[in-house]
């Protein structure tokens, strides 16, 4: 049963997300122009024919727990494309080695991190709200797949 400090909790949590997504979508008109002209310059300018990018060691599911956020990268269509619940599709290009860049509804670039064994260990997100936000990357066994859905849907 809940408590009346656990429902005032609650209440103030969706003012503040209610907030913060009235203050996205205001900064995303603000600012779509500008920083998607900068991308896309920089895209131009960079974007690399590397046919020794293997794809496939990019697939894997990327979490982040202070927001309960979890991306699934996998191969489509020939094309990198990030997944999430929340969020259409995002198919990546290469802009340089193991970064990347596309767009939701606002562009994004996605830079991956390695280990000193090569393998990637995770990825940073940067849009025009945000700067190198970290997903770790996941191994999804069935457990930490109950205690994640759990860990979700507790908010």
């Amino acid at each position: 049963m809940q408590t009346k400090t656990g429902e005032k909790v609650k209440i103030i949590f969706s003012f503040f997300t209610l907030f913060f997504c009235l203050h996205i979508h205001y900064l995303y008109d603000k600012l779509k122009k500008e920083k998607t002209a900068k991308i896309e310059n920089k895209v131009d300018e960079n974007t690399k024919s590397n046919s020794n990018t293997n794809l496939n060691d990019f697939e894997d599911k990327f979490h982040n727990n202070d927001l309960s956020s979890l991306f699934s990268v996998k191969i489509v269509n020939g094309k990198l494309t990030m997944r999430h619940n929340r969020l259409s599709d995002v198919q990546l290009t290469e802009i340089d080695k193991d970064k990347f860049t596309g767009t939701v509804t606002f562009s994004v670039e996605v830079s991956f991190q390695r280990n000193k064994k090569s393998e990637i260990t995770g990825l940073y997100i940067t849009n025009f709200g945000a700067t190198n936000v970290k997903y770790i990357k996941i191994n999804i066994t069935t457990t930490n797949r109950i205690l994640l859905y759990l860990n979700l849907i507790s908010l």
